[in-house]
């Protein structure tokens, strides 16, 4: 709140100029892939679905898909702000703002190139899969390891009608860098 109230402008913008004329993709498909959890990627879309049936989800899961939307779909973080205000029971403008601006590098980092990656925020977090199992109903039969990897092999995809991942990680975090870097020496 004390950032906000020093800061009103965060509201409506970013905190670092050069994120002003950020070139977003903004694709739709991916966004609506990720506001319904059906990414590809088991921690996101469990992650999401929470959010969808239950209205809350916990701090790092916050992270994890607000870095995904921003980092690995390229698409502004104030499309995934504003879908977390009308989803969240404990929506907070100041709060909510500031984890999106976190998550975005938009915002007062001090690591502008935090990417999460998806596999290994689950290894950490989810080691065994249950939570993806609890909201991933449909992965609940397929294997730990698959699920904890985010590598599940096409016929068990195709069998529990799961998607597969709508970006590569890899490549979409190199993309995202080379963007950061060309804004950047653009300001």
């Amino acid at each position: 709140q004390y950032v906000m109230y020093h800061y009103p402008e965060l509201e409506t913008g970013p905190y670092r100029p050069h994120w002003k004329n950020f070139p977003w993709e903004n694709n739709e498909a991916y966004f609506l892939a990720w506001c319904e959890g059906k990414t590809g990627y088991p921690i996101v879309d469990a992650a999401m679905r929470q959010l969808n049936e239950t209205g809350w989800m916990h701090n790092r899961c916050r992270m994890i898909v607000a870095s995904f939307l921003t980092k690995d779909l390229i698409i502004n973080w104030q499309w995934g702000e504003k879908y977390f205000m009308q989803k969240l029971i404990d929506g907070d403008l100041s709060a909510n703002n500031g984890g999106w601006q976190w998550s975005a590098s938009s915002g007062m980092d001090p690591k502008p190139l935090r990417i999460f990656n998806p596999a290994s925020q689950t290894q950490k977090y989810d080691p065994e899969a249950e939570y993806i199992r609890e909201w991933v109903s449909e992965l609940r039969n397929v294997d730990t390891e698959y699920l904890v990897t985010g590598k599940i092999p096409v016929d068990e995809r195709e069998a529990v009608n799961y998607p597969a991942p709508i970006v590569d990680h890899k490549k979409r975090q190199q993309i995202f860098k080379s963007l950061y870097q060309e804004q950047k020496q653009k300001n």
